[in-house]
Protein backbone atom coordinates (compact mmCIF):
# COMPACT_ATOMS: atom_id res chain seq x y z
CA UNK A 1 0.00 0.00 0.00
CA UNK A 2 1.95 3.12 -1.39
CA UNK A 3 -0.35 5.68 0.36
CA UNK A 4 0.93 5.24 3.81
CA UNK A 5 4.56 5.12 1.80
CA UNK A 6 6.91 8.16 2.58
CA UNK A 7 7.79 10.14 0.10
CA UNK A 8 11.54 11.26 -0.72
CA UNK A 9 11.40 14.58 0.18
CA UNK A 10 10.16 13.60 3.84
CA UNK A 11 13.29 11.11 4.10
CA UNK A 12 15.80 13.32 2.83
CA UNK A 13 15.20 16.03 5.22
CA UNK A 14 14.99 13.60 8.22
CA UNK A 15 18.26 12.16 7.09
CA UNK A 16 19.77 15.72 6.50
CA UNK A 17 18.55 16.53 9.71
CA UNK A 18 20.17 13.35 11.50
CA UNK A 19 23.44 14.62 9.89
CA UNK A 20 23.65 17.93 10.79
CA UNK A 21 22.74 17.05 14.24
CA UNK A 22 25.87 14.46 13.97
CA UNK A 23 24.02 11.17 14.29
CA UNK A 24 25.54 8.15 12.08
CA UNK A 25 21.91 6.70 11.66
CA UNK A 26 18.62 8.54 10.81
CA UNK A 27 15.63 6.92 11.36
CA UNK A 28 12.18 7.98 9.54
CA UNK A 29 9.35 5.42 11.11
CA UNK A 30 9.17 2.75 12.93
CA UNK A 31 10.35 -0.08 10.90
CA UNK A 32 13.91 1.74 10.09
CA UNK A 33 13.85 2.31 13.70
CA UNK A 34 13.73 -1.62 13.39
CA UNK A 35 16.36 -2.20 11.29
CA UNK A 36 18.72 0.58 12.29
CA UNK A 37 18.29 -0.89 16.32
CA UNK A 38 19.22 -4.66 14.69
CA UNK A 39 21.81 -3.81 12.11
CA UNK A 40 23.59 -0.97 14.69
CA UNK A 41 26.56 -3.57 15.07
CA UNK A 42 29.40 -1.08 16.74
CA UNK A 43 28.49 2.17 15.81
CA UNK A 44 28.58 4.35 18.24
CA UNK A 45 25.10 5.51 20.31
CA UNK A 46 24.43 9.04 19.99
CA UNK A 47 23.02 9.31 23.69
CA UNK A 48 22.56 7.76 26.47
CA UNK A 49 18.96 7.37 26.09
CA UNK A 50 19.28 5.85 22.18
CA UNK A 51 21.92 3.09 24.16
CA UNK A 52 19.48 2.51 26.71
CA UNK A 53 16.47 1.92 24.15
CA UNK A 54 18.54 -0.05 21.65
CA UNK A 55 19.58 -2.29 24.79
CA UNK A 56 16.32 -2.98 25.98
CA UNK A 57 14.73 -3.87 22.73
CA UNK A 58 17.86 -5.22 20.86
CA UNK A 59 16.79 -8.77 23.10
CA UNK A 60 12.90 -8.88 21.63
CA UNK A 61 13.61 -7.46 18.59
CA UNK A 62 15.72 -10.00 17.48
CA UNK A 63 13.46 -12.84 18.76
CA UNK A 64 10.36 -11.56 16.72
CA UNK A 65 12.70 -11.20 13.39
CA UNK A 66 13.74 -15.18 14.02
CA UNK A 67 10.16 -15.69 14.14
CA UNK A 68 8.79 -13.25 11.71
CA UNK A 69 11.77 -15.06 9.03
CA UNK A 70 11.08 -18.46 10.00
CA UNK A 71 6.99 -17.99 8.97
CA UNK A 72 8.25 -15.60 5.75
CA UNK A 73 10.08 -19.00 4.68
CA UNK A 74 7.61 -21.17 5.18
CA UNK A 75 5.25 -18.59 3.07
CA UNK A 76 7.48 -18.45 0.36
CA UNK A 77 8.15 -22.48 0.16
CA UNK A 78 4.32 -23.06 0.62
CA UNK A 79 3.21 -24.71 -3.13
CA UNK A 80 1.27 -21.88 -5.19
CA UNK A 81 -2.22 -23.12 -5.53
CA UNK A 82 -3.52 -22.16 -8.90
Amino acid sequence: DRSRAQSAEEVALRVMEAAKRGEYLATTDIGSFILSVLGRGILPADSLGRALCELLCMVPMRIVSFYWFSYATRLLQRPKSH
